[in-house]
Order: structure tokens, then sequence, then C-alpha cells
């Protein structure tokens, strides 16, 4: 398997949370926890940001040290609290339990593509 397969569920779960993370929340959310028409007014505005960060590959330990990732694609979300809480869930079963590693690329995917879905169904398919 290669390296890069490998690190994909921490690197999945590592992104996807940075993501959510780095959009802030709006009140009044409509659909899948996300205030859909916040957004689309932003978009239609014009409006722009910027997104900085640095991507990881954490260890098992909250104690390890952590790998520099280069070469990375990035998907912006807005921000899902249910989608955030997923992520968590994920991660900590991965720590947990390592035999489930190769099973855990697959939940992310999963997680992402309901997300997606739940956006798009809601009207959203232009935030996805």
């Amino acid at each position: 398997m290669s390296r890069r397969l490998r690190h994909w569920p921490v690197l999945g779960l590592a992104l996807l949370a940075a993501v959510g993370l780095a959009s802030p929340p709006v009140p009044g959310a409509a659909g899948p926890d996300v205030p859909l028409a916040a957004y689309e007014q932003a978009a239609r505005e014009g409006s722009t940001g910027v997104v900085t960060g640095r991507t990881v590959l954490t260890g098992r330990h909250p104690e390890s040290l952590e790998e520099p990732l280069a070469d990375v694609a990035l998907t912006l979300v807005p921000r899902s609290e249910d989608l955030l809480t997923t992520l968590a869930r994920l991660r900590r079963a991965l720590r947990d339990e390592p035999e489930k590693y190769a099973s855990s690329a697959e939940a992310v995917v999963a997680a992402q593509r309901e997300y997606e879905q739940a956006l798009t169904q809601a009207g959203g398919h232009g935030l996805v």
C-alpha cells in the first residue's frame, strides 16, 4: 500500500475537520445544520476569504509528533457541527482501535458524501 493511501484516513479527518473549523458558523441554520441563505448571499456579493493552515499527519497518541504533509488537495465546505462531531468520533475510534484503520477511510469518505448530498438536497448545490 502506498504511503499516500496509508495516511488517507488520518489526513482526511484532519483536512475535513480543519475545513469545518475554517468557516465561521452563522446563526439561523437551514437544512443540514448550515445557513445556506447566508452562504448564498455572500457568493452573490462576491465575498471572498483566505484559508491558511498546514496539513500534518498526527500520531496514534496525543503526544506523538506531527509529520508535515505536502501536495494535499483541499475541499472547502460550509461549517457543520454535525460533520465535525462525526469526524471527531471517527478519529477517536481510529486512535482507540487501530485495526479499523483501513475501514476508517471509507467512513470519512461516506461522511463527506452524505454531507455534500444533504447540502445539495437542501438547495446548496453551489456550496459543494
